[in-house]
């Protein structure tokens, strides 16, 4: 996914590049790197909500809070 949010960073169509920094941040959170997975999703939050894209700016968002929970509950685990 790096070499597609490369792409599409050097096209400059903020919704591409908010979709590939999607598709990379949920996976970068089923692989449990959760700190990185953050990254990539509020950045494409912050891409989709700046093209008015509200729909990808929501699913960001909903994956964002699932990180933080997921996070949340490692910590609290003994």
């Amino acid at each position: 996914f790096a070499d597609a949010v490369a792409a599409a960073r050097e096209v400059g169509h903020a919704p591409t590049t908010a979709a590939t920094l999607y598709d990379l941040g949920r996976t970068l959170l089923r692989l449990r790197r959760g700190e990185a997975a953050t990254v990539a999703l509020h950045e494409a939050q912050v891409l989709a909500d700046g093209a008015r894209d509200v729909h990808a700016a929501a699913d960001a968002s909903l994956l964002l809070l699932n990180a933080a929970g997921a996070g949340q509950r490692r910590r609290a685990a003994p």
